[in-house]
């Protein structure tokens, strides 16, 4: 449910790092309403449609053959691969020219966290340390693998971060990806087949989709 979600990102907004809130135009003011959100000037929520994104626009017709039907539909899939299209989209934006760096967290990430108290105040501090490299930095279960019919996960998906640069460069890469795709899969196998087609290079990390998923490992970050 959406008011569970809710709960959850309270808690990355307790977090008290720079966000920009992406949030379909009905549900709005649900998110306004959250302590902390409303007149915060490190917090931008903005109202978007999925029919405006490109991943939209340009979504294959044909679906995975084994996917949980009532969960991995068409439009979900258009959302999730949609992450780094987001991102761009808040770099585009213009607000953030001294920004080095931009990071994907997922709405709901705090759904697979078990400390939340740890994990707000990691989230805390990581935005004021410096990220020690240029490249997309992701956690991630698996080793190297290309596939669609099946989630295959070599990403986590939840949470990525990474320089201007690297943000971009990675977005061109999904768009050539993407559109080229026999079939709409997980946004985390098209990120698996940029890594073998495409030979893009970003720095993995282990985790899994509990509270390792957005401890960066300590080589990559100043304080």
């Amino acid at each position: 449910k959406f008011e569970t979600n809710l709960q959850h990102f309270s808690n990355t907004v307790r977090s008290g790092i720079n966000l920009h809130v992406f949030v379909s135009e009905n549900l709005y003011d649900q998110v306004m309403a959250l302590p902390g959100v409303r007149n915060c000037p490190h917090i931008v929520v903005e109202t978007i449609t999925l029919e405006e994104l490109e991943c939209y626009q340009h979504a294959p017709g044909q679906l995975p053959d084994h996917r949980t039907t009532h969960h991995d539909t068409a439009k979900f899939l258009i959302l999730q691969n949609a992450k780094v299209e987001i991102v761009k989209r808040a770099i585009d934006s213009g607000r953030y020219n001294d920004s080095t760096h931009f990071s994907w967290i997922d709405f709901s990430i705090f759904h697979v966290i078990s400390d939340t108290e740890a994990a707000v105040n990691y989230l805390g501090q990581l935005g004021h340390c410096k990220i020690a490299t240029t490249e997309v930095i992701l956690p991630g279960c698996w080793g190297k693998c290309d596939q669609v019919d099946n989630v295959a996960w070599r990403f986590c998906g939840g949470f990525f971060l990474g320089s201007r640069a690297a943000i971009l460069e990675m977005y061109e890469i999904h768009k050539k990806v993407y559109r080229a795709l026999e079939k709409l899969t997980w946004e985390v196998n098209v990120w698996g087949r940029m890594e073998v087609r495409e030979n893009w290079k970003c720095a993995w990390f282990k985790a899994d989709h509990n509270d390792s998923i957005i401890r960066i490992p300590s080589c990559h970050v100043r304080k």
